[in-house]
């Protein structure tokens, strides 16, 4: 009903009515979802402000109160002036429909914009929409939490100073001595700056540990799997999995951040294995803060987030990444059978090809004519030169394909537990401030601010707002557990940064790579197929 249409009478009633939940719901700080909620469970069309006469209103709102007394009520109040909208608006008698206007606000969606235009969200412009002010009030998941909080700034290093990249070359067996056992040692040859280093595997694991180690919240590239026993010095193994070290290296390299890591340093640069096992006890040694503010970036800033909303672009992900796994353990399995299928089928041939060399011969013995002795000679020839084009293509599958996405499997695996950490870190935080939030509570339902446990010096708090605005007491009681609670928000606002910011790079990297590796893999096919037809338009001469 438009307020237009309402007698002067019943204005005033509305009016009345307002002005009353202004005092008894907004500024008490009550919940006014759960207040219209109750509403509507009291009376049809409870959420209808004309349907109630201010007797049955002011009933309704004293049971309301006492039921959340009762419940030690911890649920997370609206803003006031967001209220305040919804109760002063010009059409404004329907509550449901109020609420759904303050859910589509502009401070709701200042993330969900970007992710709303695309599948999995978007990055671009992504400093902007978080380089704002500090948003910290823990009362209200309705407000996006954004906050830069200045860090250390990377050093300049010898990576820093050039374009380089990691070649990995001339793998060397290590036979087995009375206190080691046999290993693998590979040649790596840092590009530009002419270091040249000899590791093994375990070296290599140890730098992502590192990796992981000092630069939480990071997508550090996959290692290939070990292999046990003797097969892992097979040469087939030796040279797949050097083309897996490498590719790992130039993924570490490629990060800018990881340029300033004294272990990546380390295993680059430093040919003296006794100097490089000193590094690696010493840096094993040192034990990371897991501050913010510890951490290192180009600009010393680092900018956290946490939008309730994200919520559905991470879930997607994950399950992205989730099937993509399964799409390429199918490949994987598809592609191995396809191999062995076309192996028979080499095989097969070579059988066929034998068989009309014999009957050639056979022929020739006979005395047959020369036409007929050439035409076997010449299905002898393609039967041999179509098993060559299949071994050809085949060894094109294994190479491009099967290899592909085998590795591409470990690497969403990585991603996988990127996500997987942030969760962690969310799940820890909600814990965390669910519990001070029923402490906080409960101690303001003392209404003495000697029981909540400030720590810090009396004349900076402001007394008169301290027992009206449930929020600024909020900010100030519990000292030490609220400033706990916000590490752990940063932390958590850190991952949210990190994983929006470097899976959207990922997927876009990884769309480029797919579309390169497929057109290698139909580029290397084509002669392939230009013999095939050469070959078929051959055969169709005996059909």
């Amino acid at each position: 009903m438009d307020s237009s249409s309402i007698d002067s009478n019943k204005k005033d009633d509305l009016e009345q009515k307002k002005q009353y939940l202004t005092s008894e719901i907004i500024n008490k700080n009550y919940n006014s979802s759960d207040f219209i909620n109750f509403c509507v469970k009291k009376k049809e069309n409870g959420d209808d402000l004309l349907n109630w006469t201010f007797e049955e209103l002011k009933q309704c709102v004293s049971e309301f109160q006492k039921q959340q007394k009762d419940n030690n009520s911890n649920n997370i109040q609206l803003n006031k002036s967001s209220m305040k909208n919804f109760l002063f608006s010009n059409n404004n008698n329907n509550i449901k429909n109020n609420i759904n206007n303050l859910n589509n606000q502009n401070y709701i969606q200042s993330i969900n914009e970007n992710i709303q235009k695309s599948n999995f969200g978007s990055q671009n412009d992504f400093y902007s929409q978080y380089n704002s002010s500090n948003n910290t009030n823990n009362t209200s998941t309705q407000q996006v939490y954004k906050k830069e909080i200045p860090c250390k700034v990377l050093e300049k290093t010898e990576l820093s100073s050039k374009k380089v990249h990691v070649e990995i070359k001339n793998p060397k067996t290590m036979t087995a001595s009375i206190l080691s056992s046999s290993y693998t040692l590979y040649e790596i040859n840092t590009k530009e700056l002419d270091w040249i280093v000899y590791r093994r595997y375990s070296d290599f694991e140890w730098l992502r540990a590192m990796l992981r180690k000092f630069y939480p919240r990071h997508l550090v590239p996959p290692l290939p799997g070990k292999k046990m026993g003797n097969r892992r010095f097979d040469l087939d193994f030796i040279e797949k999995r050097m083309k897996f070290l490498q590719k790992f290296m130039n993924d570490v390299i490629s990060v800018e951040s990881f340029k300033a890591c004294e272990a990546l340093i380390a295993f680059l640069k430093f040919n003296d294995r006794e100097q490089f096992d000193r590094k690696i006890k010493e840096l094993n040694a040192i034990t990371t803060t897991g501050y913010i503010q510890d951490m290192k970036t180009l600009s010393g800033k680092i900018y956290v987030f946490d939008d309730p909303e994200n919520e559905k672009y991470y879930t997607n992900i994950h399950n992205y990444f989730k099937l993509q796994i399964q799409i390429y353990n199918r490949l994987n399995y598809n592609m191995k059978n396809y191999y062995r299928n076309i192996s028979s089928a080499c095989k097969n041939l070579d059988d066929i090809q034998n068989d009309f060399d014999t009957l050639e011969k056979l022929n020739e013995k006979v005395q047959m004519k020369p036409e007929v002795c050439k035409t076997f000679e010449e299905l002898t020839i393609f039967f041999k030169n179509w098993g060559r084009i299949l071994s050809n293509e085949n060894e094109i599958i294994k190479e491009k394909i099967r290899e592909f996405f085998k590795y591409q499997k470990m690497e969403n695996l990585s991603y996988i537990e990127l996500i997987e950490g942030r969760n962690e870190i969310k799940d820890i935080y909600l814990v965390a401030k669910k519990k001070l939030d029923d402490k906080k509570t409960k101690l303001y339902s003392y209404n003495d601010i000697n029981k909540w446990e400030i720590e810090e010096n009396y004349n900076t708090i402001n007394f008169d707002l301290i027992y009206r605005d449930k929020n600024y007491a909020w900010e100030k009681m519990c000292t030490k557990e609220t400033q706990a609670l916000e590490l752990i928000r940063q932390q958590f606002g850190y991952a949210n940064h990190m994983n929006f910011s470097q899976l959207r790079k990922i997927i876009n990297r990884n769309a480029k790579i797919y579309v390169e590796n497929l057109k290698d893999f139909a580029n290397s096919f084509y002669p392939s197929l230009n013999d095939s037809i050469t070959l078929w338009s051959t055969l169709n001469t005996y059909i």
